[in-house]
């Protein structure tokens, strides 16, 4: 793979694509942000696809004009809340015809396709994850912070759309403002993206009937409703009760010594197969997600300096089917799940105590703690809001991301062929789970792709504990649970 980055050449100014029925926003409409949006103000969500063919502008644009009239909130701009819940959503969306849509930027880069998709071969099975190419294929610079993007009117979502050298194929890289939307939004607008770009003709469909409602009034309504007919569960949840989630109080971000980076970041491939396997050897109703995540959390806890501390695991959640909510909902609607061990550190616990832990604060989190948390953070005023950590422990921050197969969605006459990864808005011991390009999905389930971002010391424990931690968990393996405990440890020397 190439070691040159150059970035693309543009074409011409970023376009704006608006709603196809644009003009029936005459009057402008504000749609409130809640507390979770807040949260994420200022982050933005890139997702980065490589197809192996030259997919046409002026039909994407069609599409995703089409797409916008069913997510009109996407091609809206961010303002001040100044409506009756103002300190409790103190941002909203501005939508009206006169000043919306969704910038478009189309170029073309001296790299081929051969220079930024990765080999094609069952056995490569881990490599560094590619920052400067995704970084080198996002859309021109734009304002990022909530102060610049307010000053600026700067839109929601910006696209590049860059060609790659001799026709060989093209980089599609979309960036999501993340105080409107986490991915599952980002998903289903860029699934319906996709469906309108395989229709004949995408600017016949009608506009849909429904009235926008911003994030705020949905989950708010969504949680009055929910409260006034559930009743208590009938036994208490197995997990321990965690403490709310956000908190105004800032928390240290990480820091990296001058001149060195934040975090390196290392992708492992984890086909279904080996999941199955590690589920089947656990014995245990645990589902795909409690098995990759306890194990994530178990090697991350084993790396030098965090193999003594107490040790936690954070797990988002989707919570749309918590609220009787629909599953495309546009919003920041995830819930921080927090994963405790009560005697036992995570990286030296058998992978079926950490597994049975992370399902037990799952089904915890479904039954009671959900509505019970967003129900208090929904009701005070949030003049700043920050994720809530343990102090005194290290954390492992896991989110799942592969029920939104981006790489399979199709723009053309295929999809994608890669997804780049990079530890673009990353922090240290966040991990991400995506669904995978090199493997396609079956009748079984779908191959992984697990992206950890650890501090650049640490990297080199990670290569070795991931692969010390799927060896000792082979279900040919026929060693005791002590003896695999035993070279584990001998490994941390």
């Amino acid at each position: 793979m190439s070691t040159d980055k150059p970035t693309p050449s543009w074409s011409s100014p970023p376009c704006l694509v608006l709603p196809l029925h644009a003009a029936v926003h005459t009057t402008p409409l504000r749609l409130p942000l809640g507390p979770l949006e807040f949260l994420s103000a200022g982050r933005w969500l890139p997702i980065t696809l490589v197809y192996d063919e030259v997919l046409a502008i002026d039909r994407l644009c069609a599409a995703l004009a089409a797409a916008l009239d069913r997510y009109p909130i996407f091609s809206g701009r961010l303002e001040c809340n100044t409506g009756v819940h103002a300190k409790t959503a103190r941002l909203a969306v501005r939508l009206e015809a006169a000043s919306c849509g969704v910038s478009v930027s189309e170029g073309t880069s001296a790299l081929a396709l051969a220079d930024v998709a990765t080999c094609n071969a069952s056995t490569m099975m881990s490599w560094p994850a590619r920052d400067a190419l995704g970084k080198c294929f996002l859309p021109p610079p734009h304002a990022r912070d909530v102060r610049g993007m307010l000053a600026a009117a700067t839109p929601l979502v910006h696209i590049a759309l860059v060609h790659l050298a001799h026709d060989s194929g093209t980089v599609l890289a979309v960036e999501f403002a993340h105080c409107v939307a986490d991915a599952a939004s980002c998903f289903s607008l860029m699934k319906c993206w996709a469906t309108f770009a395989s229709l004949a003709s995408p600017t016949d469909t009608p506009l849909p009937s429904c009235v926008p409602q911003g994030p705020f009034d949905v989950i708010q309504d969504a949680i009055l409703q929910l409260s006034s007919r559930r009743t208590p569960p009938a036994s208490p949840p197995t997990a321990p009760n965690p403490p709310l989630f956000v908190t105004t109080t800032p928390r240290t971000p990480p820091r990296a010594p001058k001149g060195e980076k934040l975090v390196t970041s290392l992708v492992f491939r984890l086909p279904h197969a080996q999941v199955a396997a590690l589920q089947a050897r656990l014995r245990q109703a645990t589902t795909t997600n409690d098995v990759v995540s306890a194990l994530l959390w178990q090697v991350s806890s084993s790396l030098p300096g965090r193999e003594h501390r107490p040790s936690h695991l954070r797990m988002l959640l989707n919570f749309r089917t918590c609220l009787d909510l629909p599953p495309d909902a546009v919003g920041n609607m995830v819930y921080s799940i927090l994963v405790l061990l009560d005697s036992m550190h995570a990286a030296v616990a058998p992978l079926a105590a950490l597994a049975n832990a992370t399902h037990a604060a799952v089904d915890a989190a479904k039954r009671t703690h959900v509505l019970r948390d967003l129900t208090t953070i929904y009701q005070q005023p949030w003049p700043r809001i920050f994720w809530s950590d343990v102090p005194n422990a290290t954390t492992t921050y896991v989110t799942n991301l592969s029920r939104y197969p981006f790489a399979h969605l199709v723009f053309g006459r295929r999809a994608a062929v890669d997804m780049l990864e990079a530890a673009y808005g990353a922090f240290p011991f966040m991990c991400q789970i995506f669904a995978d390009t090199l493997g396609r999905a079956n009748a079984t389930g779908r191959d992984l792709r697990v992206v950890m971002h650890v501090p650049p010391a640490a990297a080199l424990h990670v290569v070795t504990q991931w692969a010390v931690a799927l060896r000792l968990h082979e279900p040919t393996n026929e060693r005791t649970t002590d003896q695999q405990l035993d070279d584990r440890t001998g490994q941390l020397d």
